[in-house]
């Protein structure tokens, strides 16, 4: 999957390839879901700071969100 995120002071945005995983807890429709992602990149926090917004993307927009937590590892 890809994530397309927006860095901070200069508003540039970038696509991040990533694996994303999806939280097995069922839903109900419309509303949202919480996913993990992993992404590699040196300026990754850059982007993906925590209360920053992104983009599950593949052509288009196919959901927005924003990143809770972050862990480095």
């Amino acid at each position: 999957m890809v994530i397309k995120a927006e860095h901070r002071e200069t508003h540039a945005s970038k696509l991040f390839s990533s694996l994303v995983t999806i939280d097995g807890t069922l839903m109900p429709p419309n509303t949202g879901v919480t996913v993990t992602f992993v992404v590699l990149g040196d300026d990754a926090c850059d982007y993906l700071a925590t209360a920053e917004r992104f983009a599950l993307w593949n052509g288009h927009d196919l959901g927005l969100g924003v990143i809770a937590r972050r862990v480095f590892v």
